[in-house]
This record gives structure tokens, C-alpha cells and sequence, in this order.
């Protein structure tokens, strides 16, 4: 039977080696992501752009807000980081216009509301030349990604996860693991349990791969990590197209910051941030249009679904769109892993998304973990 587990937020949120003290973020925690790092510019425009615009309850509408500035800035003045003082100013002016008749600024800017935070965002920097450097929306977006990072991995003890482990072991050549996190806890648990070796990357449009020298040749599952991943690297004269996928699952990590320098790759590749319109980064990325390319063919096969920690009821319609119409053809099996089975809507909507029937639900990673343990007794 073949299997797709599919791996959100939550799973990593309720890792066996996550510190409990200090957990892994959460959507509801990005606003504090750069109390973690010095970044005290960053910060206080991080800070004051939610303020202004008023979006300290939709992380989403501002990413997206930063999204479409950043588009803008690539439009009006491609040649510089941020556009000139007098180019900031005409973008105030002739916005709606822009935004009339660019097909990419149309679909980030869909009201009158969004027009209006997107001149605050340029007015913020008008009023505010200093911080346009760290501030300004390609390097913050660079910035978040690495307060991620740092706050993740102040909150993994260790990337081998047992209640992964626990869901991970019943896979077989054929099956595939997706990924919507950026931490290596799949990637880590599945190399661990020899699922994991170069044919798990077949076409995904990784220019190198780099892996253990111990690692596995045989029962090698398909492993796809939609949103980025943290050991994703890029040369950065390369506009983003060459791509290292490096696996270091020891603490000392020498050998393969050898390998990775002998690549020339070591900038870290973006992330798919938590925005309302994503599709224009799916494309952008030829590595991207090839995992979700990868997810739909999958998906056309699967006939069993693990749903664990992670939901569809989101912004996402490219997404969502893809699972629908590649689930459409064949009805599945699905396994719900999340704090939510009580919510009927919750499971009646992945039901329906995927063409499934409810097998087994369990609300934690650690509840199916012990199921395994009390059916061995």
C-alpha cells in the first residue's frame, strides 16, 4: 500500500527531543521571532511596520504586504536594493495604477486596504532612511529566516525523533515523507532508520547532494521539504538556481562543511515564509515547481495518507488546489495525527481534500507512539 506521510509544524512541536521549556515557533509566535538575536535595527522596523500597518493579528497579510513591496522595488528600480528616495515617493503617488495593471502586484494587492498599508510601508521609509538597509523587505525577510533558525535550534536537543521514528518505520521503497518544516528532524530520523539515501532526491531539482558516507543504498523513500528546508544552500552568484542539499547528522560537522565549501554553496537557500500568495514563489523556483510537481504524482498513487500536525484550512489555494485535484481520482485512507481530531469540521475538510475515509485518529505524536508500545504488549 502506498503511503504519503505528510509532516506540518506541529510534529516538530511535539518532538521526543524538543527542550519543553523553550518550543519550537509557532505561527502565533512569529512576532516574537527577533527577541532571539542582535538585531536591534531589524527589530524596531520589524516592530514599528506592524504597528503601522496595523497587522499584529495576520502575520500572513504583512509578509504578504512585504512581498508585494518587494515586488515593487524589483519593478520600479531592479538595479538596487531599495528604491531611491524620489522613486519611494513616485511609488506613493501612482500605486493604484501599479497596482491596476501589474499582474503580479493584482494579485498580492487585492483592495483598497492593501494599497493603502503597502504606501505606509514606503511613507515608514521615507521618514526613516536609516533603517532601510536591515529593514527594507528583501533583507528582512532574510532576517526572519534566520531568527527561525536560531530559535529552532535552541529549541531541538537532538534531530533523531522517536515518536517520528514511530510513524516513519512501516515505510517502504515507494513511499514518500513530506515535509512542510524547515528543521532536519525528518530528515535526521529517516537517515537514521536507513530510509534515506540519494535516490530519496530523484528529480527534485537539487544541484548536489550531499550525504554520510555511511548512508544507505537500498529501501530509499521519496523525502520532499515544500516550504525550504535549513540545510538547503545556494552559491549566491547563481541567482538561487544551483542548490546543496547537506545532511550533517553528527554533532561535529567538519567533513561536511568541507564538502559544502568545496561546492561553493553557502548561502542559505529562502523559505517559503507564511503569506497569503505563494504561488509566484513555487514558480520563481525551479526547485520548488519540482517538489510540487513530485507531491501531485505522489498523491495520484497514495493509497494511505498520515496527516500529522499540520492542516490545510489555510490560505494556501495553490496548494490545497494541487492536493484536491491530485487526490481526486483515487480514494485514499487517512491517519490524523493533531490536537484537532475533536474538531469535526477540521477532519470532515482534510477528509474531503484528500478523497479519503478516517481511519485511526490520535491527537499527539507521543499518543501514537504508545499506541505501538501497549499493541507490542
Amino acid at each position: 500500500m502506498r503511503k504519503i506521510i505528510i509532516i506540518g509544524a506541529g510534529a516538530t512541536y511535539g518532538a521526543s527531543t524538543i527542550n519543553p521549556s523553550f518550543k519550537p515557533p509557532l505561527l502565533k509566535d512569529f512576532y516574537t521571532l527577533f527577541n532571539y538575536g542582535n538585531l536591534d535595527n531589524v527589530r524596531i522596523a520589524y516592530t514599528e511596520l506592524i504597528q503601522r500597518t496595523e497587522t499584529t493579528t495576520d502575520i500572513e497579510k504583512f509578509y504578504t504586504l512585504l512581498c508585494a513591496v518587494e515586488h515593487i522595488a524589483r519593478v520600479v528600480e531592479p538595479e538596487v536594493v531599495f528604491p531611491s528616495l524620489e522613486n519611494r515617493c513616485k511609488i506613493i503617488n501612482s500605486l493604484e495604477v501599479l497596482a491596476e495593471t501589474d499582474p503580479i502586484l493584482k494579485e498580492y494587492l487585492t483592495s483598497a486596504e492593501d494599497i493603502s498599508l503597502t504606501k505606509i510601508i514606503f511613507q515608514y521609509f521615507i521618514e526613516k532612511p536609516h533603517l532601510m538597509i536591515e529593514g527594507n523587505p528583501r533583507n528582512l525577510m532574510t532576517f526572519i529566516q534566520r531568527a527561525i533558525y536560531e530559535w529552532c535550534y535552541r529549541s531541538i536537543k537532538s534531530g533523531y525523533c522517536a515518536y517520528h521514528s514511530s510513524v516513519f518505520k512501516e515505510l517502504q521503497q515507494g513511499d514518500a515523507v513530506v515535509s512542510f518544516n524547515y528543521d532536519e528532524i525528518c530528515d535526521i530520523t529517516l537517515y537514521r532508520l536507513s530510509l534515506l539515501n540519494f535516490n530519496s532526491f530523484d528529480g527534485l531539482g537539487y544541484t548536489d547532494i550531499v550525504l554520510p558516507d555511511d548512508v544507505g543504498t537500498k529501501n530509499g523513500i521519496t523525502l520532499l521539504k515544500i516550504h525550504g528546508s535549513f540545510n538547503w544552500f545556494t552559491d549566491p552568484t547563481c541567482y538561487g538556481q544551483k542548490i546543496v542539499y547537506l545532511l550533517s547528522p553528527g554533532v561535529s560537522s567538519e567533513m561536511f562543511q568541507k564538502k559544502l565549501n568545496d561546492k561553493k554553496a553557502q548561502t542559505p537557500f529562502p523559505l517559503i515564509l507564511p503569506y497569503y500568495l505563494k504561488k509566484y514563489t513555487y514558480r520563481k523556483y525551479d526547485i520548488f515547481r519540482k517538489h510540487l510537481k513530485k507531491l501531485y504524482s505522489l498523491l495520484e498513487e497514495a493509497e494511505e495518507v498520515f496527516l500529522v500536525g499540520k492542516s490545510f484550512m489555510n490560505s494556501d489555494n495553490e496548494l490545497n488546489n494541487l492536493i484536491r485535484q491530485s487526490s481526486s481520482n483515487k480514494k485514499k485512507i487517512i491517519n490524523i495525527i493533531d490536537p484537532n481530531i475533536s474538531n469535526k469540521d477540521f477532519v470532515a475538510h482534510h477528509e474531503k481534500l484528500f478523497n479519503s475515509n478516517i481511519c485511526k485518529k490520535f491527537k499527539t505524536l507521543r499518543d501514537f507512539h504508545d499506541s505501538l508500545s501497549h499493541d507490542r504488549v
